[in-house]
């Protein structure tokens, strides 16, 4: 259902604890895919997105391109753009589904 984006540049501190928010969702099936979209980074970066089994794609460093890029690449119907250091809420999951639900019903998005 949604394609989370990432763009990433030596982003190996903060990383491993994004993506690791997105596993509950992945497991549920929110979270069909995850693009990692990587300006050049020199540290454990590439490493850290292929252990979590996210999808990495290289692009030209800046924030805008590689979101571009990530969006371009997606196949799910709904985008989440995040940032590398993002941690997010324990609800945030049902916040989604229900945001999802709501304009998949006919609801005008707030």
């Amino acid at each position: 259902m949604i394609s989370v984006i990432i763009p990433t540049l030596n982003a190996e501190a903060t990383l491993a604890v994004t993506l690791a928010s997105l596993l509950d969702a992945a497991v549920e099936g929110l979270v069909r895919e995850v693009l990692v979209v990587d300006g050049g980074s020199g540290d454990r970066t590439r490493r850290i997105v292929d252990q979590a089994g996210a999808e990495l794609i290289e692009a030209a460093p800046g924030r805008g391109r590689q979101l571009a890029e990530g969006a371009k690449r997606a196949r799910m119907p709904w985008l989440l753009f995040l940032h590398a250091d993002t941690r997010l809420p324990a609800d945030w999951q049902d916040e989604v589904t229900q945001f999802i639900q709501g304009i998949e019903n006919g609801a005008a998005p707030p």
